[in-house]
């Protein structure tokens, strides 16, 4: 199982957030997870490899961009997406009646939930919950997309963070960890060996952008990306480059999705969005 959830906070005093708070957010998801599930979060904390799920930095409610402080009451956005179909269920049931809902602990101070949004619907398109297989039988025959990198997105390569959306860095990103992540559908090995030749970089509309973690900062970049698929491409490997296109949405690209980055979607040629 695949979910996007959008979550409307409001924090009960007084925030101000450093602009590198995406550990923080880090730390406030996995403190509700031991709560609900101290298992599963020993797992996921202590295990190796790809993390099943992304975070997103705070957001303020109207413009959906980075906010710095929010006052008692105000409402700050936050995304998560959960790759994992005990880590959804885990979730998604922590907010369904009767029970009290859980709250959210941010360096002290307490988030209350507000709303939790599971579909496109009043989430801006960012929420939606699907499978793997789902999202293959959905795909499109298009040969040429665009795609929407919302969060400052970056790739390591070497020593050095590489700012720019190279098709083999972006696919190879979501083909890597579909791999580790999703059994089903089987993956053909020959999409890793062809994935150069399967996908081109025709434009983009970007810009740098800096993701503070910590004391470090990160260049990445944000805004669009189209991509095109070479009429040469055997069908049944265009089909699978749109399921990667599909999937993140849900595994975000590049480095550190898990503390904010990369946050990412497939659109329409036109800026129209597929349901994801």
């Amino acid at each position: 199982m695949l979910a996007a959830f959008v979550f409307h906070l409001q924090p009960r005093q007084d925030l101000v957030l450093e602009p590198g708070h995406g550990k923080a957010i880090h730390g406030m998801f996995y403190d509700l997870l031991r709560r609900l599930d101290p298992e599963l979060s020993a797992s996921l904390h202590q295990g190796e490899g790809v993390r099943p799920f992304t975070l997103s930095p705070f957001l303020e409610s109207r413009r959906w961009r980075a906010v710095r402080r929010a006052k008692k009451g105000d409402v700050l956005v936050w995304r998560c997406t959960l790759l994992h179909d005990r880590l959804v269920q885990r979730l998604q049931s922590a907010w369904l009646p009767p029970g009290p809902a859980p709250e959210f602990s941010f360096l002290g101070s307490r988030l209350r939930v507000h709303r939790l949004l599971m579909s496109p619907e009043n989430s801006r398109g960012w929420a939606n919950v699907t499978s793997p297989g789902e999202l293959m039988n959905g795909c499109q025959s298009s040969r040429r997309f665009e795609m929407e990198f919302f969060t400052p997105t970056a790739f390591r390569r070497g020593d050095h963070d590489l700012p720019l959306p190279l098709p083999e860095l972006v696919f190879g990103s979501y083909l890597q960890r579909a791999r580790k992540l999703f059994p089903d559908p089987e993956i053909p090995a020959e999409l890793t060996h062809q994935l150069p030749e399967l996908v081109y970089l025709a434009r983009h509309n970007i810009r740098s952008a800096p993701f503070f973690s910590g004391s470090s900062k990160v260049t990445g970049f944000v805004g669009t990306a189209e991509f095109v698929i070479p009429q040469k491409a055997p069908d049944e490997l265009a089909r699978w480059i749109h399921w990667l296109a599909h999937l993140a949405f849900y595994l975000g690209t590049g480095r550190k999705t898990t503390m904010g980055m990369g946050m990412t979607r497939l659109c329409c040629r036109g800026g129209s969005r597929p349901s994801q």
